[in-house]
């Protein structure tokens, strides 16, 4: 198998898990439907010879259902920092699961976007992996870019296991 189709399995595995651990109920879905204000944010992570880009695109009214009640709702900056923090528990699983296949990213800053524009540049340039997950009969894209060198390293093999090793509040409590 090669990194680039690695990669994608594990990124599967970890929007997946992502969703799971909001106690949110999910459902892979083929075609993006949603016609709600969406907000979107994007995080890069790179090591020396493989570079990949998440950009979330998530409605509104779906950002109420996956945030901690502590949050509160309705609030633009509330909002705008969840699905800031979102992009990176996204990515930070998928950073998590390439560990264990021995390849070491250092994430970035996630940042806000407010067009499109960044991410359909990005696709001529680098390998897309495009998810579309239904969760509360709203549907919310999760878009990974992959760019990797000609003289990577393969991904080690073996059998992926889901790195649940702390439930998400005890993030509150590091």
């Amino acid at each position: 198998m090669d990194t680039e189709q690695r990669i994608v399995e594990l990124f599967d595995s970890a929007c997946i898990k992502q969703i799971e651990s909001l106690g949110c109920d999910i459902e892979r879905v083929d075609v993006l439907a949603h016609s709600e204000e969406v907000l979107r944010a994007y995080i890069e992570a790179t090591s020396e010879d493989i570079s990949v880009m998440l950009c979330l695109n998530v409605p509104k009214a779906l950002l109420v259902h996956t945030m901690p009640a502590s949050l509160g709702e309705g609030d633009a900056d509330i909002e705008r920092d969840w699905v800031l923090e979102l992009s990176n528990r996204f990515l930070g699983r998928l950073k998590n699961k390439l560990i264990s296949h021995d390849c070491v990213l250092v994430m970035g800053l996630p940042q806000f976007c407010t067009d499109t524009g960044a991410q359909k540049s990005l696709q001529d340039k680098f390998v897309q992996a495009v998810r579309y997950f239904k969760i509360n009969n709203l549907v919310m894209e999760c878009c990974l870019f992959i760019d990797i060198a000609d003289d990577a390293k393969a991904l080690s093999e073996y059998e992926d296991e889901d790195e649940d090793w702390f439930e998400e509040s005890e993030l509150q409590n590091l």
